[in-house]
């Protein structure tokens, strides 16, 4: 009898994978896991997530500007600090809704805001367009728009 016997070693080669059968198949497994990545595109779904919630909260921000129009004489509200603070004063929309990135939805309106002649515009960031581009609302066209560029200071209509 011997004290290391061989059988053992014998009868367990052969058996198990190489380090390189290993290393190819972790290699393809990565390569397949990105291809997954790549067609899922998380931070494109991510941002049309964010649009849609931008283009939700902004009817509803229309909403409360038409009802705050009937019920005062035909004005929008002042523009106020934060922008859109006269609707949740007034409790036409409560609580102030914020853009996806936390900041205020803009608003702008007409300097001279007598009834009838009163007009306004409400826009917020977009995040699956190009640069800059905005979810637009104007008094002017009743419409929503996607815009390529925010209004000019004092504009109160969508670009």
């Amino acid at each position: 009898m011997y004290l290391f016997d061989n059988t053992i070693n014998k009868n367990l080669s052969g058996a198990g994978f190489t380090l390189i059968e290993l290393l190819v198949v972790m290699v393809i497994i990565g390569i397949l896991a990105m291809a997954v990545i790549v067609a899922v595109n998380p931070l494109r779904n991510i941002n049309q997530a964010k649009e849609a919630n931008v283009k939700t909260d902004m009817s509803q921000i229309v909403h409360a500007l038409k009802a705050y129009l009937t019920t005062n004489e035909g004005k929008y509200p002042d523009v106020s600090s934060p922008p859109l603070q006269n609707l949740v004063v007034s409790k036409d929309l409560d609580p102030l809704p914020m853009q996806p990135d936390g900041t205020d939805y803009n608003y702008q309106r007409s300097t001279t805001c007598d009834p009838g002649t009163c007009s306004a515009v409400v826009w917020g960031k977009l995040y699956n367009s190009p640069a800059g581009a905005v979810w637009c609302w104007d008094s002017a066209s009743s419409k929503f728009k996607e815009s390529p560029s925010a209004p000019a200071a004092g504009a109160t209509t969508c670009p």
